[in-house]
């Protein structure tokens, strides 16, 4: 923790998240709605906070812009064509790891990176607030995954302040700010973790409950018991899977967290649902 809060990274990236959620809550004083949420927030503080400790390379910054803009623009169309029009930004996020890992840490980042900007965008349109508290444990979980930490405290610093905006009982969705996040999340997974193979997997995989949304849309859990999921998952693949040296075993690992996650949810959506008083 003490390396984390003496990072300038880990600062300027807060600093930049919390301009951000000032101009937006000011924007939605003085034009009554949102003009972006927590995903905007913690990817633009994380670009500014790499940036100033020179870890930010270009095809970063195209790959979440692109990643943000086909989720702007296929937010409303079916699975396949948002598919589409998210590959060649999570290409981009992938390339932004550089050459030094190996393939498979770029070809797992891009999966990832794409997997994960469809698949949240079920839980930013259901339930907006949880994605900046989700995001911040996510970051969380990555950098207690990963062996170099450098990348993932400026996007810790920037989550964190950006989960303030959970609080605006009318928040809105962000399309664009929750893909482009869990891009960057992706990324810091697999530029710090490819020394340590299980780093990679369980660094991705902290994605959590952002890729849920499916699941918890037809479970009707709470957004109290899924954020209790969502924190248990990501302390499974963070600092058991993230742990291991073989990505295989990694991999293990997370698909039964996931799986026992899915479980839970379901089973929790059941006992909520029993519980409700019936209609007269």
């Amino acid at each position: 923790m003490k390396v984390l809060l003496s990072d300038t990274g880990f600062w300027v990236g807060f600093g930049a998240a919390v301009v951000v959620v000032v101009l937006l809550v000011l924007g939605r004083a003085v034009s009554g709605r949102w003009w972006g949420g927590a995903g905007l927030a913690v990817s633009f503080g994380a670009l500014v906070g790499l940036g100033a400790v020179g870890l930010l390379p270009g095809a970063l910054v195209g790959g979440t812009l692109l990643l943000g803009a086909a989720a702007l623009l296929t937010a409303r169309r079916s699975t396949a064509v948002r598919v589409a029009a998210a590959v060649p930004g999570a290409a981009l996020v992938a390339l932004g790891v550089g050459t030094g890992p190996p393939t498979w840490v770029r070809v797992a980042v891009g999966v990832g990176a794409l997997a994960s900007a469809v698949l949240v965008q079920d839980i930013d349109h259901d339930r907006p607030r949880l994605v900046g508290v989700c995001v911040a444990v996510a970051a969380l979980g990555v950098y207690v995954a990963v062996p170099d930490t450098e990348q993932a405290r400026a996007l810790v610093g920037a989550a964190v302040a950006s989960s303030a905006l959970g609080l605006a009982p009318d928040a809105r969705p962000d399309p664009a700010g929750s893909a482009a996040a869990v891009g960057l999340i992706a990324w810091a997974a697999g530029i710090g973790g490819w020394t340590r193979p299980g780093a990679v997997v369980g660094g991705i995989a902290c994605v959590g409950l952002l890729v849920l949304g499916p699941v918890l849309r037809r479970a009707g859990a709470s957004s109290a018991m899924a954020l209790l999921v969502h924190v248990g998952l990501v302390a499974v693949v963070a600092r058991v899977a993230g742990l291991r040296e073989r990505a295989a075993t990694a991999g293990l690992i997370a698909a039964a967290a996931y799986a026992l996650g899915v479980v839970v949810l379901v089973a929790a959506g059941r006992v909520e649902r029993a519980r409700r008083p019936a209609e007269p």
